[in-house]
């Protein structure tokens, strides 16, 4: 029932109705795309987790990232990069550095890369992001 989409704070996109039959019918749901509670507000600018995440996960060599924000101390906006010891090399950094930049306009974020085996591990749903 879309009503209850509506309320869900879901982002979606609303087909016409149109039945390739030539039915019409009231407007529906098409997927999810998001939802509105998931974006990161910092400086101004809106940032979403899911962009952040197929940006990281373009890459083969990224095993997992966490992304801390402290919006208001000095740490700033920082996303932490885990990758074998074979995969960091300088031009793995450009390239990731470079990707954040077109995915999340107006900042550009601190970007480290640390070895395999330091970011935490949840049994249940991943926590990459932290909010200071």
């Amino acid at each position: 029932m879309p009503l209850i989409r509506y309320r869900m704070r879901d982002l979606t996109i609303l087909d016409d109705g149109d039945c390739a039959c030539g039915r019409s019918a009231y407007p529906r749901c098409m997927w999810i795309t998001g939802r509105v509670d998931d974006v990161i507000h910092y400086r101004g600018t809106k940032i979403w987790p899911g962009a952040i995440q197929q940006t990281m996960f373009k890459f083969p060599e990224v095993n997992d990232y966490l992304v801390e924000v402290d919006r208001s101390g000095p740490k700033g906006f920082r996303i932490s990069v885990e990758v074998s010891s074979a995969s960091d090399t300088p031009e793995l950094r450009e390239r990731v550095e470079k990707e954040l930049g077109r995915t999340l306009i107006f900042i550009s974020p601190k970007v480290s890369f640390v070895k395999e085996g330091i970011l935490p591990r949840y049994e249940g749903k991943s926590k990459r992001i932290v909010i200071e």
